[in-house]
């Protein structure tokens, strides 16, 4: 299962997304937690979007950022903590 916050496809990853309603908390047990987006990245479960994000630009170095670089993801940390 993957819930893809940018899509399937994210900073080139090949995926696919699992639809699911938000009262099936059964789909996304797995995770520990009941929230979404959840994503499974090698074998690994990451939720939170800040928290993919992260995982993503961390792990794959070599992909365009999501953030555009260190200034880009410091910009978005303070406006995540602002809202």
């Amino acid at each position: 299962m993957l819930a893809n916050p940018h899509g399937a496809g994210a900073q080139g990853h090949a995926g696919r997304d699992d639809p699911w309603r938000f009262t099936d908390k059964e789909a996304i047990a797995f995770s520990g937690q009941g929230r979404v987006p959840v994503l499974i990245d090698g074998g690994k479960t990451v939720a939170d979007s800040w928290t993919i994000a992260v995982h993503l630009d961390a792990t794959y170095p070599d992909r365009p950022s999501l953030f555009g670089g260190p200034a880009g993801m410091a910009v978005a940390r303070f406006g995540q903590r602002l809202g």
